[in-house]
């Protein structure tokens, strides 16, 4: 799973750039990732608003899961994604409630697990959140429940898909 850390560096405020406009301009992000970096090499940011919530990675949704219950962050202030759209319908069709909310750091910590949604993976679990294990430090068994529901609904394993990659699958099948 990745890691994720929250830098100094924040998410620029929705009242200077509203965040549902996809701008090319991304040198926060790339500070942002930097910095992540020195604290752990294989990390990624988690970046805060002005407010301490939590926002979005450069190029993911987040998500976290406590007490049987996914939460993501409020689409005020992030940029909403089909892959998190996704995430939201398939929990409602295997049961599981599915909310936007403010989120803290602190109840990033306490979580069950987490992860991310983005278009080139879908989806990715987050074990380690600033240099501490998120529940049991290994992807948990909601990721898995959607996993398997996304597999179902594309026709294909997700992770083998990732495991593979794509160009390895085309070249084994020429």
């Amino acid at each position: 799973g990745q890691h994720l850390v929250t830098p100094s560096i924040r998410h620029i405020p929705p009242d200077c750039i509203d965040p549902k406009i996809k701008m090319r301009s991304r040198m926060h992000w790339y500070l942002a990732d930097r910095q992540a970096k020195l604290v752990d090499p294989t990390a990624g940011a988690l970046l805060l608003d002005h407010n301490g919530n939590i926002t979005e990675t450069s190029s993911a949704n987040f998500f976290l899961v406590t007490d049987g219950e996914i939460r993501t962050p409020g689409h005020a202030g992030t940029l909403g994604g089909l892959s998190q759209q996704t995430v939201a319908e398939l929990a409602e069709k295997i049961g599981v409630r599915c909310v936007s909310t403010a989120l803290q750091p602190y109840d990033v910590t306490t979580a069950d697990e987490a992860f991310t949604t983005s278009t080139p993976y879908c989806l990715l679990p987050v074990t380690k959140f600033n240099g501490q294990p998120i529940g049991e430090g290994r992807p948990g068994p909601m990721f898995s429940k959607i996993v398997a529901a996304w597999n179902e609904l594309v026709g294909l394993d997700i992770i083998d898909q990732m495991r593979c990659g794509a160009t390895d699958r085309t070249a084994s099948a020429s």
